[in-house]
């Protein structure tokens, strides 16, 4: 999983973190705190890509969203402002997953359990396992 996100906005970073760390698809993390130039041969290596660079109340990101998913992206974000649920309606129908708002942890992983359910269904997903998955699951029987 890549996580493009702002180096000044390190809380969501680490409220993400989190909630893939634990998650029982077993991710690895990545990150990223801008959008390189030639983006298709990265996102290739990776089942998704979390995006929340710049402000979540601006344009910008709906277009940025919107440029990944048709570079062949599987993308999760988050909107807001007066105009979230509007901005949050064009991303789904762009094929984004967005995370409700307020963002909390417990809404970052409905959002990850709905993408990780896709993923296998589609077939995409890697199914890789990380370390603390692994120990919890030797340590479990």
């Amino acid at each position: 999983m890549l996580l493009m996100i702002s180096n000044n906005n390190m809380s969501l970073r680490e409220l993400y973190t989190s909630v893939l760390d634990n998650h029982p698809a077993g991710w690895t993390t990545s990150f990223m705190s801008g959008v390189p130039s030639a983006i298709e041969s990265i996102i290739s290596g990776y089942d998704a890509i979390i995006y929340e660079i710049g402000p979540a109340d601006a344009l910008e990101r709906v277009a940025a969203v919107k440029s990944l998913r048709r570079a062949g992206a599987v993308t999760v974000t988050h909107v807001e402002g007066r105009q979230a649920a509007q901005r949050t309606e064009e991303l789904q129908a762009a094929g984004a997953y967005v995370v409700a708002n307020p963002i909390t942890g417990a809404r970052i992983n409905e959002t990850i359990d709905g993408l990780a359910v896709a993923l296998r269904a589609a077939g995409t997903g890697r199914h890789r396992v990380g370390v603390r998955e692994r120990f919890r699951r030797l340590l479990g029987g």
